[in-house]
């Protein structure tokens, strides 16, 4: 279900230095259903992962999931957030705001070919500064278990 993709992805990043200094929050206030993976958990790690690379120092991440007729899963950080220019680009391919030994600039791009698939969207709230929230939505008809 979606709790053992989130769970199976914090254990994964859990050993990651960074992971330490930060203060996770985890929102699920329902059952959540049982689903196809369908590279689901591709795009929750990603994100994990670019939230905790926003926060060297520390901080707060929130990961919270809902369900209705669409799959929604929130990961907000307070890490230093996006600038205003940037947010159209972070979803292209080759485009990273990361140092080069750091990232290719395809994380975000692979996640949004897969909920393009889904016909899902992500979208990010984020201030420079102030932290960013994305949010990927994905009609519950495409991950039910077959």
């Amino acid at each position: 279900d979606i709790h053992e993709l989130i769970a199976e992805a914090l254990d994964l990043l859990g050993s990651h230095s960074a992971f330490s200094k930060i203060k996770l929050v985890k929102q699920f206030n329902q059952r959540l259903p049982r689903i196809a993976d369908l590279g689901l958990s591709h795009i929750i790690i990603n994100t994990l992962r670019n939230a905790m690379d926003a926060m060297p120092a520390g901080g707060s991440l929130c990961i919270a999931a809902a369900v209705t007729d669409t799959v929604e899963i929130k990961i907000t950080d307070t890490g230093s957030g996006i600038k205003e220019e940037l947010k159209e680009k972070i979803f292209e391919p080759f485009f990273t705001t990361k140092d080069k030994d750091k990232g290719s600039g395809l994380g975000l791009a692979i996640c949004n070919e897969i909920i393009n698939r889904y016909e899902g969207k992500i979208t990010v709230e984020s201030s420079a500064g102030k932290g960013s929230c994305f949010t990927v939505s994905i009609p519950k008809k495409h991950l039910e278990n077959v």
